[in-house]
């Protein structure tokens, strides 16, 4: 039995009723299929009724598997012609993860200005990969035979977890509609294509440093990084930056107020080098980030946190901050530590081998 919220979900999520043009504030229901559309993304569902057709509102759908002749909205307007989809090239359907595309979605940017980082980059070679400016992430997954990849739209993904409620995709591939690039997804009884993001991705491999003599490499355990976030949560009440000084964990927020953490028994960067990176990001990567991974410093102010594990690659990239701050250690705030984190030194593979 259909279930008609599904229909009012996916009119939601398309901001259908904001729509100025306002036939495509409804749906159509023609020769027992559902049309949805916003111009940009187009679904087409089946569904069994000969009793009737016209175009309706999505705000009566509810949870009934059908409804009344009297709520249906019939339009003068004609309702737009679903485009076909050409030159179609298959992809692996494991792609489309909802929960995995959900993980990666919080570190995609969310600046319209700065559209080819809205979504999740599927490079050809396979990783999926996605980045706010901020923070990098790269997991390996299925090799796609698309030339360049493709990007899809992070405000998609609620779209695809809602459609895939209806039944489970059996096909997936990419093609144009115009000169616009489309994922075409199939289910048992749904047909969806949605707009993907027809740009080229930056390079993003030039972003990761390569392991040299000069990097210092350590393993997180689980008990190192329930420490390590213990520190940076109570840091982040006041501050906002962090920064790792040999085996230091300094601070500073607005008020130009010290913290530093010491005898902490491990070194996250060389003794004389300051490195900075937002609270925020750090705690947020260390939340999400699977137990065990290593991470790497270059012996560089400006070094990104590089953190790996398996299949999972991270980076953090820093902040730039004043020397000023710390020309006297004397002023600092010291907490010291009870129960010092250690870090075992491992050797880093090369990610992309």
């Amino acid at each position: 039995m259909f279930n008609f919220k599904i229909i009012k979900t996916i009119s939601k999520i398309l901001n259908l009723r904001n729509l100025s043009i306002s036939i495509l504030k409804y749906s159509k229901i023609e020769k027992n299929k559902i049309f949805i559309t916003d111009m940009n993304n187009y679904i087409v569902i089946d569904y069994e009724c000969d009793k009737w057709s016209g175009i309706i509102d999505p705000e009566i759908f509810g949870d009934t598997s059908d409804i009344k002749r009297s709520s249906i909205k019939i339009q003068d307007e004609k309702f737009p012609v679903f485009p076909d989809i050409e030159n179609e090239i298959s992809v692996p359907i494991n792609l489309l993860d909802t929960k995995k595309l959900q993980s990666f979605e919080k570190y995609t940017l969310k600046d319209e200005k700065r559209i080819v980082l809205n979504g999740i980059f599927f490079d050809p070679l396979g990783f999926m990969v996605c980045t706010d400016g901020k923070t990098l992430m790269v997991e390996k997954c299925n090799k796609n035979e698309l030339e360049n990849g493709f990007i899809f739209p992070s405000k998609s993904i609620n779209l695809l977890k809602v459609i895939s409620l209806i039944n489970p995709i059996i096909k997936a591939s990419v093609g144009f509609i115009n000169n616009d690039m489309y994922l075409h997804i199939l289910g048992k009884n749904y047909s969806v294509k949605i707009k993907l993001i027809n740009e080229t991705y930056p390079d993003y491999k030039k972003l990761i440093p390569k392991s040299n003599s000069t990097t210092t490499k350590v393993t997180l355990t689980e008990k190192n990084n329930s420490k390590l976030k213990e520190i940076l949560k109570l840091l982040s009440y006041t501050d906002e930056i962090v920064i790792f000084s040999g085996n230091r964990i300094e601070s500073i927020n607005k008020d130009i107020d010290k913290y530093c953490f010491k005898n902490m028994n491990f070194t996250l960067s060389p003794k004389d080098l300051k490195i900075g990176f937002e609270i925020k990001n750090l705690l947020q990567v260390l939340n999400d980030f699977p137990i065990g991974g290593d991470i790497s410093f270059q012996d560089s102010k400006y070094s990104p946190i590089k953190i790996q594990k398996n299949n999972l690659l991270c980076l953090v990239s820093p902040v730039k901050f004043s020397d000023e701050y710390f020309e006297n250690y004397d002023k600092l705030n010291w907490i010291e530590i009870k129960n010092p984190i250690n870090l075992t030194e491992t050797k880093i593979n090369n990610f992309f081998e």
